[in-house]
Parts: structure tokens; sequence; C-alpha cells
């Protein structure tokens, strides 16, 4: 299983995850997040340390299109994608013309958004496959999601499924038979962090190897 580390706003980080072969960034660029990073440390931060199998996924929120636009217009190498919270439209998420990754948020949105060529994946939240799953709710949910999902133009690039856990989440054997995740997400917060904004990288690196193994 691989992970994907999401909040990431220091060089530091970078440099512990490539060592433990984590090559998936995940920079917030939505202001009201903890997490949040500024442009001009972003380009600072990738310009030093990106290399190509490096994976760079920028995180926005409700944002405007010409922001957007200025940010990925310092980044001219394949491996950026952009990342949406869920709130966005069709219209919106292609007119960047990059590849995305949607986070669920109802099956509405979810039935225009795949079929756009630029998604390369959905990302779930495990803290909501466990309330369907506590609700016998769980196996609904999954026929639906894959019904929708199968609706795909067969010729467009097949979609991965990522999840978005917390580092402390219980493992439901329940909840993963019934899929493949390509990625396990986690957030930097204070869980792994010694103080505000400064990580406690040994302890993200013990989370990293044994989720590696699953």
């Amino acid at each position: 299983m691989k992970v994907k580390i999401s909040g990431i706003y220091n060089t530091e980080t970078i440099d512990y995850l490539q060592s433990r072969t984590v090559n998936s960034y995940v920079f917030d660029l939505r202001p009201r997040s903890f997490n949040f990073i500024q442009e001009y440390k972003l380009v600072e931060i990738i310009s030093s340390k990106f290399y190509t199998n490096n994976y760079i996924f920028l995180r926005f929120e409700n944002e405007k299109n010409f922001v957007i636009e200025k940010i990925i217009n310092n980044f001219k190498f394949n491996n950026v994608l952009l990342e949406f919270s869920g709130s966005e439209d069709l219209e919106f998420v292609e007119q960047f013309k990059k590849k995305f990754v949607y986070h669920f948020s109802d099956f509405d949105k979810l039935e225009k958004i795949i079929l756009s060529k630029y998604l390369d994946s959905i990302e779930l939240d495990y803290k909501e496959l466990v309330y369907f799953y506590e609700n016998n709710k769980l196996e609904k949910f999954v026929i639906e999601f894959f019904k929708m999902i199968n609706r795909r133009d067969k010729d467009l690039p097949k979609i991965k499924i990522n999840i978005k856990k917390d580092w402390e989440d219980e493992i439901y054997e329940g909840i993963n038979q019934y899929f493949s995740f390509d990625h396990y997400t986690f957030t930097i917060n204070n869980f792994v962090e010694s103080s505000f904004r400064n990580i406690d990288l040994k302890k993200v690196g013990g989370y990293i190897e044994y989720f590696s193994t699953l």
C-alpha cells in the first residue's frame, strides 16, 4: 500500500519522507487550513526538492480559477496534480486541463465528475466508511459507488481510489474487503506534531512503516 502525506509545509519533512521512499506529497492551499502554505514557500520547496519520481498534489477548496492558474503556472513538469475538496463542478475542474484528485462528497456531483478525462483518482474518507459500516449501510454505498465508477467511458484511464485516514484510525477488514486502495492519505496534524507546526518525524516514520506493509 502506498502512502501519501498531506499538509506538508517544510523541506525537512520532504527530506525525511524521501528517505522512507514516500514520494507523494500534498500541499494545502486552503487559506483556512492549519497546514496552509503560501505560494512563495510552495515554489521554494518544490524548486529545491522536486525529483522526477515525486508526485505533487495541490489542494484547493472554493478557490478562484485565476488563483489556481497563477499557482500551477509555476510548475511545468507533469507530476503535478490538482486536488479538489468535492464542492467543485465538472466545468470548473476541467478548465485547468490537468489531472486531478476529487474528494468524494455526494453521488450527484460524482455522476458528472466521473466523465472527466482529467480525473486521476477519487479520495474517500475512512471515517465516513466506518460510519456506513457500523450502521449497516456500507454495502449499499459500495454498490452505488462502483455502479457510478463503471459508467466511466472505457477508453478513459482507470480511476485510482485513495482513502483518507487519521493516523490512529482502527483498520476494519469489513471495509477493506470491498476496496483496493491505491494510496492511504495521512494529514499532518497535532497527533504527529510535538508542538504547532513542529513535526515528530520519528512518529510519522513509525506509521509509514506500519501502513506500507498492508
